[in-house]
């Protein structure tokens, strides 16, 4: 995949996020997912599910990172990348 590929891989991904997140039923499954994700609540378990739970929790706050990242913030990130790949 070569640069521009992976430039208009990733803001399609991002455009289709916002467009499903911003709508009112977006809303309450991005809600639904934040509580399950246990991003309001600590991930802590003592019955031996903390990792579980963390691996719930990072997958909610990607989710939340995509809704929430405007292309400029994309573009700057995937250039950070490109530099240390190339470094």
């Amino acid at each position: 995949m070569n640069w521009q590929q992976l430039i208009n891989k990733t803001l399609g991904k991002n455009r289709s996020f916002q467009a499903v997140f911003k709508t009112p039923e977006g809303q309450e499954v991005l809600q639904h997912i934040a509580k399950m994700g246990f991003v309001f609540q600590p991930s802590m378990d003592t019955r031996g599910l903390t990792e579980f739970n963390e691996g719930r929790r990072s997958l909610a706050l990607d989710i939340l990172a995509l809704c929430n990242k405007d292309e400029a913030a994309i573009l700057e990130m995937l250039k950070t990348h490109q530099q240390e790949e190339t470094q």
